[in-house]
């Protein structure tokens, strides 16, 4: 049998490309009996039993541990925020370093993509028949939650290729399209359809054909903020440019890009545009945030990446305006700040300093302060401030049988947060539907 795979780099770094570095690393699992990695993974991965099914050369039990917690196990293996979720509990860390634990369960993934042909799993159909909208993690997620139980779902999906946001928006540098489309392809093993290029516009003629609705569409749009000059030419947003970048690097028509760029924001997003404009040949790149580097929500491994590429950060600066030569971007000026005391999120709020400006010489501007979820003709769905749709406990919205989860209900920042979010009101939707009986109508 042949325990080798191509080797990869993701995240900056080589990953476990054989099998005695596998064994090497898994067998520095402690194997602790109430394992605390395995509690802060959102999805539940057995984490030491993978990690022992790794030691004794059973690399086919182990993927199938990691795929069946997470339907979206390639995708998770190739980005997931270890560092914030099973890794930072890691006991090892008390004798010497934490385990790599993404990069084991890729492995074994990977070993088990090339080497174990997928069978089909067909559960017993039923009689229950459930819309999906969104073809992102959540949707995959929820999808393979119903399947299981042989309920048959539509997935509804507006990109040429269900995946979602990993499939579209996340750098290739970190995830290619051959990732998330392992992902999408576990889904035929299951009572699924995919409609791809379908955008859904209204719920009412869905509400009229299936048992229940799961809305999980995410964070489809990028959010305007207040700033003068930003409608025209050389400025777009954030979650627009990653789109265009990662079809640019697939193929598509280039995306124009002027020096300087300035990215304005201090998320994962805004992380993300830098890297990406830096990976597109540019080379003065900066990212403009109003409060400091400790306040930063993005990850601190691309925040060093971004560092390392020689991205500049300009901390404590507001946008105000752009300023144009006829239909060209020149400057972007900006107010400075302080930080005052620490607001409900914890992070000092950003105060302006009257009078203090600076102006900075601009050839593109690219907006990542936040997204916005979509939203659908005559919705009547009860939303917060922010656009996110409220639910309850079961993911159900104030429609009878319509359900939401995901980044749209504000419970997806991460993959495998979306991922957790779609198998819980998958399970809720069973529930439901076996409570009620099999009525074919919403109201």
């Amino acid at each position: 049998m042949n325990l080798t795979i191509e080797p990869q780099i993701v995240n900056n770094h080589l990953v476990i490309t054989s099998y005695e570095s596998a064994r090497r690393e898994a067998s520095r699992c402690l194997g602790c009996r109430e394992a605390p990695c395995q509690e802060a993974c959102p999805v539940n991965i057995p984490v030491p039993k993978v990690h022992r099914a790794i030691t004794t050369g059973n690399l086919r039990y182990a993927a199938e541990l990691v795929r069946t917690a997470s339907p979206m196990a390639h995708t998770c293996g190739a980005c997931c925020p270890q560092e914030t979720f099973c890794q930072s509990v890691c006991l090892r860390t008390s004798i010497d370093y934490p385990l790599d634990i993404r990069d084991l369960h890729r492995f074994a993934t990977d070993w088990e993509w090339e080497h174990v042909p997928r069978k089909p799993i067909n559960p017993a159909p039923g009689n229950f028949k459930v819309a999906i909208i969104g073809g992102g993690p959540a949707g995959i997620a929820c999808a393979v939650g119903l399947g299981r139980y042989g309920i048959h779902s539509d997935l509804y999906d507006s990109e040429p290729e269900a995946g979602g946001i990993p499939m579209w928006g996340i750098p290739i540098e970190r995830v290619s399209q051959e990732i998330p489309r392992r992902d999408v392809a576990g889904l035929a093993g299951y009572p699924v359809s995919i409609y791809s290029q379908q955008g859904i516009t209204t719920l009412q003629n869905l509400c009229e054909q299936y048992q229940a609705l799961f809305i999980a569409t995410g964070v489809s749009s990028d959010g305007k903020m207040e700033i003068s000059g930003q409608d025209g030419t050389g400025v777009i947003g954030g979650l627009e440019f990653l789109r265009k970048a990662k079809k640019t690097q697939i193929g598509a028509d280039p995306i124009g890009i002027r020096e300087p760029v300035r990215i304005i924001g201090g998320g994962n997003v805004a992380v993300d545009c830098a890297l990406v404009a830096n990976s597109l040949g540019a080379s003065r790149i900066s990212v403009i945030y109003r409060r400091h580097r400790a306040e930063l929500p993005a990850w601190t491994r691309e925040v060093d990446s971004a560092f390392h590429r020689g991205v500049e950060f300009h901390f404590l600066l507001q946008p105000v305006a752009i300023e144009r030569e006829g239909d060209r971007i020149s400057r972007l000026i900006c107010r400075r700040m302080t930080l005052g005391l620490p607001g409900e999120d914890g992070r000092r709020e950003p105060i302006p300093l009257p009078g203090e400006t600076i102006s900075l010489e601009t050839g593109m501007v690219i907006i990542a302060t936040g997204q916005n979820s979509q939203t659908f003709q005559e919705d009547n769905l009860q939303r917060d401030e922010r656009g996110i749709i409220i639910v309850d406990e079961a993911g159900r919205t104030n429609l009878a049988k319509v359900y939401a989860g995901g980044d749209v209900t504000g419970k997806g920042g991460t993959v495998v947060e979306a991922v957790r979010s779609g198998l819980h009101i998958a399970n809720w939707i069973i529930k439901d539907l076996i409570d009620r009986g099999n009525n074919p109508f919403c109201h």
